[in-house]
């Protein structure tokens, strides 16, 4: 399906990608709180079932062995942090050539800057309030 790009006007095709995000949160979220409170409740009564399973269903979001709490403009160590994952995120995108990007892309791949041979091709995000619009026509 070819669409006219609003963010750029040139004619694409759409396509839908995900994305995942992780973050390292500068002080102890909320999250990382109920994670460590029911660890510590299954220490003490390892025969509760639901609350094991609640702690595998959290620990795909919530990577790490401890959390230190930072203060304000200070740099935390991240290797003694909980790295904390989203879920998955949908965004369409709008799929373009670009013929300066091409060339730039291919000096490159001469340069040896680049592995693999270039496209040439150019992504625009579409915003939700958009994409309905474009679907609709």
């Amino acid at each position: 399906m070819i669409i006219c790009c609003p963010k750029c006007g040139k004619r694409g095709f759409l396509h839908r990608r995900w994305v995942k995000s992780s973050y390292y949160p500068k002080y102890e979220s909320e999250i990382c709180e109920r994670l460590q409170m029911a660890e510590a409740t299954v220490a003490e009564r390892p025969e509760n079932e639901k609350l094991s399973t609640y702690i595998r269903s959290v620990r795909k979001k919530v990577k790490g062995f401890r959390y230190r709490k930072g203060v304000k403009g200070q740099d935390i160590d991240k290797n003694s942090v909980y790295r904390v994952s989203s879920d998955k995120y949908w965004h369409y995108y709008i799929g373009h050539y670009d013929s300066k990007k091409f060339m730039e892309q291919m000096n490159d791949y001469r340069n040896g800057k680049r592995k693999s041979r270039p496209n040439g091709r150019k992504w625009c995000k579409v915003p939700m309030s958009k994409y309905y619009l474009l679907v609709a026509k």
